[in-house]
């Protein structure tokens, strides 16, 4: 277990709620997997876009969380999405649409891009049923506040999970990924899972869980892949204990990290050491990308 976790002060929250209600707990001290992993890579650009209120999306994020929404909360499909033709911005019907939607909240969907999505969710749901995972409660929040002393001076941060999957059965969690891998290579999976940070989530939501839960003890997590691009194929990956440990050893060195920058407002990485690099890495790593909503 993370040390830093059980230093909780005013104790936790956990229960269902709406991913844009969670999505929408931000500030400097507001702490995901998606935060630490994004200030892991560069806490010099994570601070200017920090600052900036920019938010990186892509064309995959919008399919995840198109997936998400089908496959976790089909009830708020029409509350996030107006399905019809992106009109030309350049016409007048296409201005009028484009104000319309806006005016909404909501996300324009193409109904070409709906009906795949419609296949791929079809065939998510016949792959947990085939393995009897399909007995489970969704969209899952977690929350705790704990206080990291920094050289003397005590910065509280709040860690927040997104839980996909809360199974019945008892020993396991479970998080949804869409992703353009073939995922019959599992070597390119065991890449992306490192590159993508998946063992640090997978500690961060048992460790959350098992302290707010000290009646429901969970110790494996797995990750249910589904291609991105037809056929749309699924895998279940279970993480080895191993692996979920190297998460959680880094996940608690980027709490620290993290509080003390904001304790000295210290982000470093702004100037860049020339480097020499081989193609090793590149040859073994190939082509993989991992897409899905944030955590």
């Amino acid at each position: 277990m993370n040390p830093i976790l059980q230093q909780i002060r005013n104790g936790g929250w956990c229960g269902k709620i709406n991913p844009e209600d969670y999505h929408a707990l931000k500030g400097e001290t507001v702490v995901s997997k998606s935060t630490l992993w994004e200030y892991m890579a560069s806490p010099y650009n994570f601070r200017q876009n920090q600052l900036a209120g920019v938010k990186k999306e892509s064309s995959g994020f919008a399919w995840g969380n198109l997936i998400d929404c089908l496959f976790l909360t089909p009830a708020l499909l029409d509350s996030q999405y107006v399905i019809e033709k992106k009109l030309s911005g350049a016409t007048k019907a296409g201005k009028e649409q484009a104000e319309r939607i806006s005016m909404t909240g909501k996300q324009l969907l193409d109904p070409d891009v709906y009906m795949e999505a419609i296949k791929a969710e079809r065939l998510l749901r016949e792959h947990v049923e085939m393995y009897g995972i399909e007995r489970f409660e969704t969209q899952i929040g977690m929350g705790m506040q704990v206080v990291i002393d920094i050289d003397g001076t005590p910065v509280s941060l709040s860690v927040l999970g997104l839980l996909d999957m809360r199974p019945e059965e008892l020993g396991v969690l479970r998080d949804l990924k869409t992703t353009r891998l073939d995922i019959s290579n599992e070597r390119a999976l065991m890449y992306a899972i490192t590159d993508f940070g998946y063992h640090v989530q997978a500690a961060m939501y048992l460790d959350l869980w098992n302290i707010l839960h000290p009646d429901d003890q969970r110790e494996r997590f797995e990750f249910i892949f589904q291609e991105s691009r037809p056929h749309y194929r699924v895998r279940t990956v279970e993480l080895e204990p191993e692996a979920i440990q190297k998460g959680r050893e880094a996940y608690n060195k980027a709490l620290r990290q993290y509080a003390r920058s904001i304790a000295l407002n210290d982000w470093p990485g702004a100037h860049l050491t020339i480097a020499t690099l081989g193609l090793t890495y590149g040859e073994q790593a190939k082509d993989y990308t991992t897409e899905g909503g944030a955590a």
